[in-house]
C-alpha cells in the first residue's frame, strides 16, 4: 500500500454548522434590539456593529474558509490557507510543532504552532508580526504559523501527530534544497 503524498485536514460539517448558527443567533439578537428600539443610541450602534461583524464575519467564513482545509501536508511542506491566500513552509525549514494556548478574556483557545525560524517570505511571519504576537499573547517565542482550531472539533494532537509524521518522512528528502 502506497503512503499518501498529501493529506488535507478539514473542519467537520458539525463545526461549520455550529459556527454559522452562532453567527446567525448574534445577528438575530442585534436585529431584535434594533427592531424593538431597545437601549439607547450607543446600544443600537453596537447592535449595528454586531450585525456587520457577525453577519459579515459569518459570510466571510462561509465564502473564504469553510471550503478550505485547515492545513495541507504534502511531500513538499505545509500549506496553511487563510482568507483568499495561503502560507507555505518547506519541511527543511520546520524546527518543531507545538500546541499553544491563548487566553482571551478568560477563555482559552488552542492553536497548533509551527516554528520555522529560517523560513522566508511567509505572510504574517515577519519579525514585526511575531513581535506583536509575543506582546499580545505573552508568549516568549511567537510561532512562524498558527493553525486556529475554533469550531473545528479536531483535537490539536491529531494535527500535530499528522504534521510530525509527514515532517519525519519528508524532511530528509527535502534537505537538498527542493
Amino acid at each position: 500500500m502506497q503512503e499518501p503524498q498529501k493529506i488535507e485536514i478539514r473542519r467537520p460539517l458539525l463545526g461549520n454548522i455550529l459556527f454559522i448558527l452562532a453567527c446567525s443567533a448574534f445577528v438575530a439578537i442585534c436585529v431584535f434590539i434594533l427592531r424593538l428600539e431597545l437601549g439607547d443610541a450607543f446600544e443600537r450602534f453596537i447592535a449595528i456593529v454586531g450585525i456587520i461583524f457577525f453577519g459579515g464575519g459569518g459570510l466571510f467564513f462561509v465564502i473564504a474558509k469553510m471550503r478550505k482545509p485547515i492545513v495541507i501536508a504534502s511531500s513538499k511542506g505545509i500549506t496553511v490557507p487563510y482568507g483568499w491566500g495561503e502560507n507555505f513552509v518547506r519541511w527543511k525549514d520546520v524546527e518543531r510543532f507545538e500546541i499553544v494556548t491563548q487566553s482571551v478574556r478568560g477563555t482559552k483557545h488552542k492553536h497548533v504552532a509551527i516554528f520555522a525560524p529560517k523560513a522566508k517570505g511567509i505572510v504574517g511571519a515577519g519579525a514585526i508580526s511575531q513581535t506583536a504576537t509575543e506582546v499580545v499573547t505573552g508568549w516568549e517565542e511567537a510561532p512562524t504559523l498558527l493553525i486556529g482550531l475554533s469550531f473545528s472539533f479536531i483535537k490539536p494532537e491529531v494535527i500535530v501527530g499528522t504534521l510530525q509524521e509527514f515532517h519525519d518522512r519528508y524532511k530528509a528528502a527535502r534537505d537538498d534544497g527542493a
